[in-house]
């Protein structure tokens, strides 16, 4: 992954290209408190997802991660402690699985693969002995089959808070304003379900996690779509590891990376839906998650 999602640093321009998203100012406020009780309202809603549906604390991208600006300008998590003058809270909330999307993958390329090197280095009696073993190999390589991939849904809120006129009261001469400014944005993020994941075949699960691996640098590095046949090496590098838990935590960590970057989740959920318009991406009342404006001053 790339460093541009190890921190938090949406701006309100990004927050406002969501389906919805609000600006709330409040008076005579202290910026943390402000933080601190939409970050409790975010942690309630999240709470009372996991008990709903029984999932583990540590589900997928699912969590609150929060940070603060410091006087220095550079930023830290709010446990690090520091007045700031902005801070940032994104929240993943759990929601159900929305069925799969399909997709072309080669359910042989492993076994084709490795038939294929076998074949070139091993040393036969005769080349054609070898030679037909590779052909052997490539025939199933290229054999390819259509399959599933588990998709799942999360609603996600991002918040800037910030002081909403400090910079012009500084320049007027004035005291400084305690008007404190949060600006949220409630968006869908759709992802694969590894709950489901992990019971599929391993190759079909492999090539799950590769187009996951693709999709995500796509997504945070700007990069053009890979040719999807130019995958050689990458089935032969399945045999390695076929642990299901591997791909299960490999899968999680890119996705709980993409979630917390507006631009990259939206990528990131329009490659995965791609040529399936019968899955909604957006779904739910996203009004009713920015009532976390909604705190006391």
């Amino acid at each position: 992954m790339s460093d541009r999602t190890a921190r938090l640093e949406y701006t309100r321009s990004t927050l406002e290209e969501a389906p919805a998203s609000e600006t709330s100012q409040y008076e005579t406020a202290d910026l943390d408190a402000v933080a601190r009780s939409i970050e409790d309202r975010l942690e309630s809603r999240l709470e009372t997802d996991r008990l709903d549906s029984g999932a583990a604390a540590d589900a997928g991208p699912e969590g609150i991660r929060s940070e603060r600006s410091r006087s220095d300008g550079t930023r830290g998590d709010t446990d690090e402690g520091g007045n700031g003058t902005d801070g940032r809270i994104s929240a993943v909330l759990g929601t159900d699985s929305i069925g799969f999307r399909s997709f072309e993958y080669k359910p042989r390329g492993p076994h084709g693969a490795m038939i294929i090197m076998i074949g070139l280095l091993a040393a036969f009696p005769t080349i054609f002995t070898s030679l037909l073993l590779s052909a052997f190999g490539y025939y199933l390589y290229r054999t390819e089959r259509e399959g599933e991939i588990p998709l799942r849904r999360w609603e996600t809120v991002d918040v800037l808070v910030a002081d909403a006129a400090g910079d012009r009261d500084r320049e007027s001469g004035s005291p400084n304003s305690s008007t404190v400014e949060a600006t949220a944005a409630a968006e869908s993020f759709v992802g694969v379900d590894t709950d489901r994941l992990v019971d599929l075949p391993w190759a079909h699960r492999k090539a799950i996690v590769m187009r996951v691996e693709q999709w995500a640098t796509e997504a945070t590095r700007d990069v053009a779509p890979r040719n999807d046949d130019d995958v050689f090496f990458e089935y032969l590098r399945m045999w390695i590891n076929r642990s299901a838990s591997a791909d299960r935590e490999k899968v999680d960590s890119l996705q709980t990376e993409i979630a917390r970057d507006p631009a990259a989740r939206r990528h990131f959920t329009d490659r995965l839906l791609e040529d399936s318009a019968d899955i909604e991406a957006d779904s739910s009342d996203h009004a009713e998650l920015l009532t976390v404006l909604d705190v006391d001053e």
